[in-house]
């Protein structure tokens, strides 16, 4: 984070068969994990959300 905080907030995608298109189910698992709505998690993968943004995000969701 920012600040220096280090959170345990991970995700990971399956080094699965060739390349295959990110389902909506993988997405909402994907967006839990990071603490994120669907919609956020999108803006973040898409380089629209910036890091300060995301942290903000996680402090208000504790």
């Amino acid at each position: 984070m920012p600040d220096g905080t280090i959170t345990t907030i991970k995700t990971y995608v399956s080094h699965g068969k060739g390349s295959q298109d990110i389902d909506h189910t993988l997405i909402s698992l994907m967006a839990r994990q990071v603490k994120l709505s669907n919609k956020n998690f999108k803006r973040l993968i898409s380089c629209d959300m910036d890091l300060n943004e995301y942290a903000e995000i996680i402090k208000e969701s504790r």
